[in-house]
């Protein structure tokens, strides 16, 4: 599999944030996102960015009108459940959606935009909104606005190809790629495996920069510099 690093294909829009320092710039999968909350994110750049969004904080109460809950189960002992107005099919322009960490963080946005708005729960705070929106709802997103096709996999850069540690959960994804770090190969993605067709090839989009070769909930892991 080719790694993406020489395709660019924004499909951002015009900032409306407010201008103001209390601004994070988020990267992962490809995507640059502009959140108006300070969050805790240490930087580190994009060769490419190949979609740009925005993460707004929504004084409304979001979801009220959505008449659909589909639940997805539990992760890292957390229920989670997705909204919409209408039974479950292929997305269509203006369709609103709802992300729901019960009781944690709410992500809500429409169809072909790239304006995303959230809201803290009870039992929310910065750490979660950041760990959620990297580890959950990106993919989520992408998966359903169409963009990319996830693979449950770990994955490192070998030569210059994209290798992929195909398992089920603890099925030793972590382990290997944890390995072929420590030989000094470069992480692409420690859990979720982002790709795309473009031209009759395959490409996968690097996730964060972060590895967790251990068992704790709510954790991206440690920070990898190469």
């Amino acid at each position: 599999m080719n790694g993406s690093k020489c395709y660019q294909h924004s499909v951002g829009s015009k900032s409306t944030l407010p201008n103001n320092q209390n601004i994070t710039t988020l990267h992962a999968y490809g995507c640059q996102t502009t959140c108006d909350r300070l969050l805790d994110e240490k930087q580190f750049p994009l060769e490419t960015i190949l979609h740009t969004l925005e993460l707004q904080s929504s004084p409304a109460e979001l979801k009220k009108e959505l008449s659909v809950q589909v639940p997805l189960g539990t992760s890292h002992g957390r229920k989670l459940t997705i909204h919409t107005d209408r039974e479950l099919d292929r997305p269509l322009p203006g369709q609103p959606w709802c992300f729901d960490v019960v009781g944690v963080n709410r992500f809500c946005w429409t169809s072909g935009k790239t304006t995303i708005h959230y809201r803290i729960g009870d039992q929310g705070s910065d750490d979660l909104l950041y760990f959620w929106f990297m580890h959950i709802f990106l993919p989520l997103y992408f998966t359903l606005e169409g963009y990319y096709i996830f693979l449950h996999a770990g994955a490192v850069e070998v030569d210059g190809k994209i290798i992929l540690f195909i398992a089920p959960s603890m099925g030793g994804k972590s382990t290997l790629t944890d390995y072929f770090i420590k030989q000094g190969h470069t992480l692409v993605s420690d859990d979720k495996v982002a790709t795309y067709l473009q031209d009759g090839k395959y490409f996968a989009v690097p996730s964060h920069p972060y590895h967790r070769p251990y068992r704790e909930y709510e954790k991206l892991g440690h920070r990898v510099t190469h």
